[in-house]
């Protein structure tokens, strides 16, 4: 398992600025959580979720640190100096943790919220078997949101105890770190994020993209069969094979991307080069 860290200089714990005076807002009422994995692991779709919220509240902030119940009293502080706002989770493990030792703390989901804000993806036809990490046990409304989310885009959700052992399924995960885990054991899986705010740098592969006119079969053969968007089980006999999963980041890689994710953060929505 990867032991990147959001160190002090990585981290980021900062109120917006309020667009009528062009200095920091005085108090926040949502902050927006990432974790560490899915900054590390990718950083665009972390600049795309807070672009989400920040549109439709303008008053959220930042607040990128590791969630280290070491450190909760330096937690608590930073959360009071943003305004005590709602902290809205991206990662569930980091959810668990302050529901059960920062309890003052008001947390909500991202993916409980994303249906709320009527934010969706594009169009997926494929089927994924949908794999809940255990520190969300009991967060129903969590579960239900991931499953609608999913449903909206048109993706066929399996449930675990419903899958076909005999195929194999690309698994749908809202865990950065498990989707690394099944991807590492030989596995394919994908974070709903990366179907929400497009696939995510590994999982280009499962993007099924190409013309079937220029096919094995050609035309003939796309209008006799329906294409359902997985290049593995294409009936269309187009005759191009996927490519190969693109490898996971390396650590030196993630700690490159955790100082990217701060500097486009600063660039994009506090005008600091």
């Amino acid at each position: 398992m990867s032991k990147v860290r959001l160190t002090e200089d990585l981290a980021m714990v900062r109120k917006p600025l309020d667009p009528a005076t062009g200095k920091e807002a005085a108090k926040s009422r949502f902050a927006f959580f990432p974790g560490t994995h899915l900054p590390a692991g990718e950083p665009e779709i972390v600049i795309k979720a807070y672009d989400s919220l920040h549109f439709q509240y303008p008053d959220t902030a930042v607040f990128m640190r590791n969630a280290d119940m070491n450190e909760k009293e330096t937690i608590r502080k930073q959360w009071q100096e943003l305004g005590e706002p709602t902290i809205i989770m991206a990662c569930m493990k980091a959810y668990k943790k302050f529901k059960e030792h920062l309890p003052e703390i008001p947390v909500v989901s991202f993916y409980e919220k994303m249906p709320e804000m009527n934010i969706s993806g594009g169009c997926n036809h494929d089927e994924y078997i949908v794999l809940d990490p255990e520190e969300a046990a009991g967060e129903e409304k969590t579960k239900a949101a991931v499953r609608e989310l999913a449903d909206g885009m048109g993706v066929t959700v399996i449930e675990p105890e419903n899958a076909d052992p005999a195929r194999k399924l690309p698994y749908l995960v809202y865990s950065m770190s498990k989707r690394d885990d099944i991807k590492n054991s030989g596995g394919d899986a994908v974070h709903i994020l990366e179907l929400v705010y497009g696939m995510g740098a590994s999982n280009t592969h499962m993007i099924h993209e190409h013309d079937h006119d220029h096919g094995e079969g050609g035309q003939e053969a796309a209008e006799s069969a329906e294409c359902d968007g997985n290049c593995s089980s294409c009936s269309a006999a187009c005759g191009l094979k996927p490519e190969p999963p693109a490898p996971l980041p390396t650590d030196d890689d993630k700690l490159q991307n955790l100082k990217e994710v701060k500097q486009m953060l600063l660039a994009l929505y506090w005008n600091e080069m």
